[in-house]
């Protein structure tokens, strides 16, 4: 029924809102595991809260080469696919507020140009996907897409690092 759905939804904004994120790294546990044993990369996922991104979980892979990404750790908007993937769906405005202060050179292949960073979002809105090539530690990459939930703005985003040329060169 209508009421249902409205009052789902509800609860689903008042969950969002809150900044306890420990519902969702319990929730997010077996499919983030199911996803790094499936693919040999570490899976995570990122929550904006709107003045940062930073992770909330990250299940690694039982090999014996593996990426963590540590929960609560910012991710430098420009230069980690999580928080591109979440970036390019926000309101212009908020893009330019998180893009205003300088931008650190994390690699020699991080981007700091502004409008090279803006036409990125472009083009991860219409694929559907980030990347982080090497942007944001070197030897590293990452994919990631936004999680789209009905009536609420993308705020969440999930993904997988690991080694460069296993992410982006042979596994892509």
């Amino acid at each position: 029924t209508d009421i249902a759905r409205a009052k789902e939804a509800e609860r689903l904004r008042l969950l969002d809102k809150s900044p306890d994120t420990n519902w969702l790294a319990m929730l997010a546990q077996r499919p983030l595991k199911e996803l790094a044993d499936k693919t040999g990369q570490s899976a995570f996922i990122s929550k904006f809260d709107g003045t940062s991104v930073r992770s909330i979980t990250c299940v690694a892979p039982d090999t014996p080469v593996r990426t963590y990404v540590m929960p609560g750790m910012a991710m430098p908007v420009h230069a980690t696919a999580s928080a591109k993937a979440i970036l390019a769906f926000q309101p212009e405005d908020v893009q330019s507020r998180m893009l205003s202060s300088e931008l650190p050179k994390l690699t020699d292949k991080t981007k700091i140009s502004i409008p090279e960073l803006l036409h990125e979002f472009s083009i991860i809105k219409e694929q559907g996907y980030a990347t982080d090539l090497a942007e944001h530690v070197a030897g590293l990459g990452s994919i990631a897409v936004p999680i789209r939930v009905p009536q609420l703005a993308v705020a969440y985003a999930v993904g997988l690092t690991g080694p460069y040329s296993r992410i982006i060169e042979q596994d892509f």
